[in-house]
């Protein structure tokens, strides 16, 4: 194995399968969860490493992940790896002292959450995102997003609705929580 991989990186490594497969399966998400392709990988890991370059991620910074074990991690983790810096998990079952652990040890440029869980329930957010922006020293950064219309029929079997008014009240609630 180390003959084979002498002199390659992760990125190329990643580059050569997502050029090679690119209309194989690469990652599920659970039992009848969707499914992308290595070109849909290859697609979502530039995109999640042009997002974070935007924010000031470069080689050997770190960013942490408290994100569970889905597809969009796997993405978030390769596209830090694209940028020769590094990712650091958390895991949702840690202790607020073991995070807090972990983001001061690291010192993390940015810290993803995730958690479309949170969208439903704003409260649940308050304890990691107050702790968060105290253990960074003031460089987490709320981001949202959406799940797609497929994650949220099929996987959580839900009816797809625009999530534009929904973020808004999250926001709103988020301000009302930790304002």
């Amino acid at each position: 194995m180390r003959e084979l991989m002498c002199g390659q990186t992760v990125a190329g490594l990643f580059a050569n399968a997502v050029r090679e497969f690119a209309d194989r399966p690469a990652l599920r998400a659970g039992a009848g969860g969707a499914t992308w392709t290595y070109a849909e990988y290859g697609r979502e890991v530039a995109r999640v490493a042009a997002a974070l370059r935007g924010l000031g991620v470069g080689p050997g910074d770190c960013v942490s992940l408290l994100v569970r074990n889905r597809p969009e991690f796997h993405a978030l983790d390769m596209g830090t790896a694209l940028l020769r810096a590094t990712p650091s998990s958390m895991y949702y079952s840690s202790s607020p002292e073991q995070i807090r652990y972990l983001v001061e040890q690291v010192e993390a440029q940015v810290v993803v959450v995730d958690g479309p869980q949170a969208l439903e329930r704003p409260i649940a957010a308050r304890p990691y995102g107050g702790n968060l922006q105290e253990y960074s020293a003031g460089r987490f950064r709320l981001g949202l997003g959406s799940q797609v219309q497929a994650h949220i029929e099929k996987r959580f079997s839900m009816p797809w609705s625009q999530p534009a008014a929904r973020m808004r009240e999250f926001i709103a609630a988020l301000h009302a929580i930790w304002d």
